[in-house]
């Protein structure tokens, strides 16, 4: 069992003074050395603050090797100010009190450098237009530590700095960029996105095509053979199965995508979602005509699970990893969730007068569907419950998105795209720069995502900003 040490126990009581003291100053961190002196003697208030600020932000990147030397830098910093600008309120000296000596012995440098990048990340998500450049230059400091104690063998944490851009607010708008299509055709369209990892995707749609990028959706070429699919379901980085149009229905790969094995269907019916059961091995396909099927991975078997009397389209599917089953029922608005895998359904959510259209789940219990008029319902133990949430709009939306709990993104026709980064709680509207009807969505980081839709349209943001 890990054993707070005294590293550990510094660092938790100082590292929102840390924030709190950065936030005071207006000084850029960029180009600032990472241990190096600070001006002394016949020291200004207003240099004082400048001095503290920044060996507060190299005091986020302690190690080892360095913290000794980081640590006296910064109480050195602290105890300056405090002798030319006073302590009123005490907090200088309850974060010099903290530093101690500046000794420690046994630092976990991974766990304490994910604290930091925590801490860091909550004011930056919380910062004005004031303090948004030096929160941010700290959020940045933070990840950038993290790679270095901890590694970063997908590439998240690096495109999350990449995302960060160089911490200047020129406007107060998310840039959308055009990969490729054309926004204002409404034919061609891209149904389906997904992403394994932070770099490999693909997406399908309609007769097209799959598209497939390898480095996070700046580029994409076309996969010949694989058309029509308007979903996709990953059970790891190489097994994943696919769902589409008639004749061109079910598939599976085992090799991440780079080959698809048909899966011969029962019947002739549209397809519009796939989930995969990871506990259980299964694999569920629905669509037109109230289609549910279930298939056995391990044996190749794929068996029709049905509700009886249900004649209309199914739109999604999904398993929680607790291994609850949810489905949609796009008619009337009904959400329908099984715990013994299909063989007996209850209603959990009906939209009166709408309908939904695909879920997320970023947690086993914190789901969101989104629909028509604007609905998005939110679940928070695992789907047996939902609440309807205030979006702000009355558009039709086809495709929904979480990162995490708390980072959300909702899209639909006529360009319109809602974000939210505190759980639904309150959403802003994005401006993509046309209105082309778009199907889908993934982030790729909290504040990073990729929209697709008509005429092939694929569209990037890597600062969406609430």
């Amino acid at each position: 069992m890990f054993v707070e040490t005294q590293y550990q126990f510094i660092m938790k009581k100082i590292i929102t003074l840390l924030l709190f003291t950065v936030a005071l100053t207006f000084v850029s961190c960029e180009d600032e050395p990472l241990e190096g002196d600070f001006e002394t003697g016949g020291t200004t208030c207003e240099v004082a603050i400048a001095n503290t600020a920044q060996a507060a932000l190299n005091f986020l990147g302690v190690n080892d090797d360095n913290y000794t030397q980081l640590c006296s830098a910064y109480s050195t910093a602290l105890q300056a100010q405090i002798t030319a600008c006073g302590d009123p309120d005490g907090s200088l000296q309850l974060a010099l009190n903290a530093l101690g000596d500046c000794t420690i012995t046994g630092v976990d440098n991974c766990e304490d450098a994910t604290l930091a990048v925590m801490s860091a990340q909550s004011a930056y998500e919380n910062a004005n237009d004031e303090d948004y450049l030096n929160l941010c230059n700290v959020y940045k400091t933070t990840l950038e530590n993290q790679i270095v104690q901890c590694g970063d063998e997908d590439g998240s944490i690096q495109s999350i700095i990449d995302g960060l851009g160089d911490c200047v607010l020129e406007t107060q708008a998310s840039i959308w960029e055009l990969i490729q299509g054309d926004p204002t055709s409404t034919t061609s369209k891209l149904d389906a996105i997904h992403f394994k990892n932070s770099l490999e995707g693909f997406v399908g749609g309609g007769s097209l095509s799959m598209k497939a990028t390898t480095d996070g959706g700046n580029t994409w070429e076309s996969v010949s053979g694989y058309n029509g699919i308007r979903d996709f379901s990953f059970s790891s980085e190489n097994n994943g199965w696919s769902a589409g149009i008639s004749g061109q229905s079910m598939r599976y790969t085992t090799d991440g995508g780079q080959s698809w094995t048909d899966i011969t269907p029962i019947n002739s019916n549209s397809l519009w979602g796939v989930a995969v059961d990871n506990t259980n091995d299964y694999a569920y396909f629905v669509g037109t005509g109230g289609i549910i099927w279930k298939y056995y991975n391990s044996v190749g078997l794929l068996d029709d699970i049905s509700i009886t009397g249900e004649t209309g389209l199914v739109t999604d599917v999904y398993v929680t990893t607790d291994g609850v089953l949810l489905a949609i029922l796009q008619e009337d608005g009904r959400i329908l969730l099984s715990d013994n895998g299909g063989i007996s359904w209850a209603e959990v959510s009906n939209f009166d007068g709408g309908s939904y259209t695909e879920m997320t789940f970023p947690s086993a219990s914190i789901g969101y569907a989104a629909g028509s008029s604007g609905a998005v319902a939110k679940t928070t133990d695992g789907g047996f419950t939902w609440e309807s949430l205030t979006t702000g709009s009355n558009g039709y939306f086809q495709g929904i998105h979480f990162y995490d709990e708390n980072h959300g993104i909702v899209v639909g026709a006529i360009g319109r795209v809602y974000y939210t980064n505190d759980g639904g709680a309150s959403w802003s509207s994005q401006d993509i720069g046309n209105t082309v009807n778009v199907y889908d969505v993934r982030l790729l980081s909290p504040t990073s995502a990729i929209i697709i839709g008509d005429g092939q349209t694929i569209m990037k943001c890597d600062n969406i900003i609430f």
